[in-house]
């Protein structure tokens, strides 16, 4: 007795979820930045190009391996605990954005913009986790060069003779340097938070 079975159905659905799996991918790797989709335990299901070119690899070097013990992560362990912590939670449900410095090509490092995320079934189960990262590395010099130029400022209004005074838009003094104090006969802690109108003669 011979039984046949028609698995027609089931091949086109899983044809057609491989077809939509090579859609997605093939738009992740059209992104200028780290696109991955993990296991629910952080390893590697794809990576896009962007991130592999970076650091001279295939795909292969990466496949299987967890995200964390990848080119990008491995150097640092603390950046290793960070990513691994993130994937550990978004695995539980949650949705982790935060900044962290990976390791690209001939030890040149890149501030990111991470996140990694779940990816439920219709029942409410994580399947997957999807791990983003995007390149800000401009935001952070920029921020690094505005906390130089306020640390200059702010050795400028202490070295000064000069009596440097500055207030909110309450006019409650937060600024009050050495000449202040001198001039006006006010220490620093008296005189932050104080109106602004201790300056002006009685």
């Amino acid at each position: 007795i011979l039984v046949f079975n028609d698995i027609t159905e089931e091949y086109q659905l899983r044809q057609a979820a491989r077809n939509i799996q090579l859609q997605i991918e093939g738009l992740f790797n059209d992104m200028q930045a780290l696109a991955g989709i993990l296991k629910p335990d952080g390893s590697v299901i794809f990576i896009n190009n962007t991130p592999l070119k970076l650091n001279g690899i295939t795909f292969e070097d990466v496949a299987g391996k967890k995200l964390w013990g990848c080119p990008w992560f491995n150097k640092s362990p603390e950046a290793q605990k960070i990513i691994q912590a993130c994937c550990n939670r978004a695995a539980a449900g949650e949705q982790i954005t935060l900044d962290i410095e990976i390791d690209i090509y001939q030890e040149e490092l890149l501030w990111i913009e991470f996140s990694v995320h779940p990816v439920l079934d219709e029942q409410g189960m994580v399947i997957q986790l999807l791990a983003e990262g995007h390149d800000i590395s401009a935001r952070k010099r920029t921020e690094a060069e505005l906390k130089s130029s306020m640390q200059h400022i702010e050795l400028y209004r202490e070295q000064t003779p000069l009596a440097t005074i500055g207030w909110n838009s309450d006019f409650q003094i937060d600024n009050w340097n050495a000449a202040a104090a001198k001039l006006f006969d006010y220490s620093q802690d008296q005189a932050i938070g104080s109106d602004a109108s201790i300056i002006v003669p009685g």
